[in-house]
């Protein structure tokens, strides 16, 4: 892991990817931990986790699997953005990929835990 200027570590974006991977897998205790860190990384680097989980969200299901727990993630990470820190672009792109995922996706868990 890299340093910050302030001396905390900051998480690298292969170590955040490969969280975010685990999001898909089959063990709910993976995902769960997964998901755990993911949201005590945000806390570090908001937008490296957002561009990692928008990354692996362009694929959709069918590439990644169920896409739920990436949303999750997601909509933590976009509840603690600052005013200051919205970039309209990125928050269009992150609404795109959200609405042509519920539209496409018939689970019923994806469209009761998941609010953008």
């Amino acid at each position: 892991m890299a340093s910050s200027s302030s001396g905390t570590p900051m998480p690298a974006p292969e170590a955040v990817q490969v969280l975010v991977s685990f999001l898909a897998d089959e063990s709910p205790m993976v995902r769960d931990a997964s998901m755990v860190s993911l949201k005590d990384i945000a806390t570090l680097n908001l937008l490296l986790v957002l561009d990692r989980c928008s990354a692996v969200s362009r694929g959709g299901r069918r590439r990644f699997g169920n896409m739920a727990w990436v949303f999750q993630v997601m909509a933590v990470g976009v509840r603690a953005l600052g005013n200051k820190d919205v970039d309209p672009s990125f928050m269009v792109k992150l609404a795109k990929i959200a609405t042509a995922e519920t539209i496409s996706s018939k689970e019923s868990f994806f469209l009761q835990q998941c609010v953008l």
